[in-house]
């Protein structure tokens, strides 16, 4: 057998990893205008609406993707170099694996028209593979050495005790009975997720956006983006989370005293 190669071990305190962050709302909850907050950030747009980051004088580039085949290539665009930017944003992950089922059910009705009622109806076969490369894609950005934030529609369903559940929507059982599985496998593959809402204040009657990262609509893996942020950034994001953990107080040893002997 050929000799094995030692595992790289690394301190943890050593290794560092970029960003990645998911954002979901509804449709005017800011989730644009968020993601073209960074003046060295790049927004992949899978639809329209980045108007909105552009009223607001946003410095982020763009690159407007029409298909699966056009996102698929700007990620192998950023994949063989560095090329300068500080954030990646794709507007939305929804969309983006609405053009991925739109490219499955395309190519296979190319590939068998006549097992096929037509190019936008899903068969059997197509779920798994809608799956399975939303996975492939998701994990790629993920991987990329840039900060990633994954900006999303929400959904609003009762769970089974009758609770109205907001989650972010992206489809996919990955095999099960559950039809959230997909939307809780992005959640835990980030390192933070929120809910963006509006909400108006009480003594200006001004609206502000609060992305929240409390439980259970969103989480915080870096303990401290605090319970929300309003009107946030990805300026402010960066920020709080590359400040400098502090050292942990070496614990003092308590004296016994008479009465604890």
């Amino acid at each position: 057998m050929p000799p094995r190669s030692a595992p790289t071990i690394t301190a943890l305190d050593e290794y560092t990893e970029s960003i990645n962050l998911l954002a979901y709302s509804d449709a005017g909850g800011g989730k644009t205008v968020f993601g073209g907050s960074h003046p060295k950030g790049l927004i992949i747009a899978t639809e329209p609406g980045t108007v909105a980051a552009a009223r607001q004088h946003s410095q982020a580039k763009l690159n407007r993707v029409h298909s699966w085949l056009e996102l698929e290539n700007t990620l192998k665009w950023l994949q063989a170099r560095d090329r300068g930017f500080a954030w990646v944003t794709i507007d939305s992950v929804t969309a983006a694996q609405e053009m991925l089922t739109a490219h499955i059910t395309g190519e296979g009705f190319k590939a068998n028209p006549s097992k096929r009622k037509d190019e936008d109806t899903m068969q059997l076969q197509d779920y798994l593979k809608r799956d399975t490369s939303t996975k492939k894609m998701i994990n790629a950005f993920n991987d990329l050495p840039i900060n990633v934030l994954w900006l999303a529609r929400e959904i609003q369903e009762e769970n089974s005790e009758g609770e109205l559940v907001v989650r972010p929507a992206i489809l996919g059982k990955m095999g099960t009975n559950d039809k959230a599985a997909m939307s809780r496998w992005l959640c835990g593959s980030v390192h933070a997720y929120g809910h963006l809402v509006v909400r108006t204040d009480k003594e200006t009657k001004t609206e502000f956006r609060r992305l929240k990262f409390n439980r259970p609509v969103g989480k915080d893996r870096y303990g401290v983006l605090g319970p929300y942020i309003d009107n946030p950034t990805l300026l402010e994001i960066e920020r709080r989370i590359l400040l400098p953990v502090p050292a942990p107080s070496p614990r003092r040893r308590r004296t016994p005293t008479k009465e604890s002997e």
